[in-house]
């Protein structure tokens, strides 16, 4: 798998929840290429790939949570895992859920670190 792919997978997801939503899309990511290589370039997630199992921690407010959404399976957390998974064909993708509504990028940052 090209080194790019699996981040291209993971933003490519992405619009596809935003799009029924009737919002526009957010800007583009603002995290350049050189932040990727610098960790390594998603060497730990090509090898899990590599290795056929993928798991993601999701994190965030309530839209990581899931509120809002009509059904549990519509919400960002399954949608992310389904359209994974149908990128990544043979591969176990696994989503966490770890979303908490009204929580704030601080709040996130204090979780990871905490």
């Amino acid at each position: 798998m090209k080194s790019g792919a699996l981040a291209f997978a993971l933003l490519a997801a992405a619009p596809a929840v935003a799009a029924g939503s009737g919002q526009a899309a957010p800007p583009a990511c603002p995290v350049s290429a050189d932040h990727v290589i610098a960790n390594d370039g998603l060497d730990r997630s090509r090898a899990a790939v590599a290795a056929g199992r993928l798991t993601i921690l999701a994190m965030g407010s309530s839209s990581i949570e899931g509120v809002g959404a009509t059904r549990r399976e519509l919400g960002f957390t399954p949608l992310l895992e389904a359209g994974l998974e149908q990128r990544l064909p043979g591969v176990e993708v696994t989503v966490i859920n770890k979303g908490i509504g009204g929580e704030t990028a601080k709040d996130t940052a204090d979780r990871l670190v905490g």
